[in-house]
């Protein structure tokens, strides 16, 4: 009887399935990206707050406007954090052939 007789075979898998472990996240902070003029930003940020809530237009449920208003005021304060506030996906897929690159804001303000 050969070893392998009864073992399941696995099928082959694609080239895309087998590039997944050519992958990378980045998440960057503001002062990373934004340098000197990150706290110029988390300004603009601060002084837009007044304003922010009516953007979401006229005949908002309160609650609503207060959800808004209270992940506003956290992410905010979270601008001034090592946390990353842009996250960056990396992925090359089939043979070296093709690079994706993916950019994505953690938390946006209006």
């Amino acid at each position: 009887m050969p070893a392998d007789e009864g073992v399941p075979q696995t099928p082959p898998l694609s080239e895309q399935f087998l590039s997944f472990v050519n992958s990378a996240t980045a998440y960057i902070n503001l002062t990373t990206l934004l340098g000197s003029s990150a706290s110029s930003f988390q300004s603009d940020v601060a002084n837009a707050f007044s304003n922010s809530s009516m953007l979401l237009g006229d005949g908002q449920d309160p609650t609503v406007i207060a959800g808004f208003d209270a992940i506003y005021n956290v992410s905010q304060r979270l601008l001034d954090s090592p946390l990353g506030h842009i996250e960056v996906l990396l992925s090359l897929m089939g043979k070296g052939q093709v690079v994706n690159i993916q950019v994505a804001l953690q938390r946006p303000f209006r």
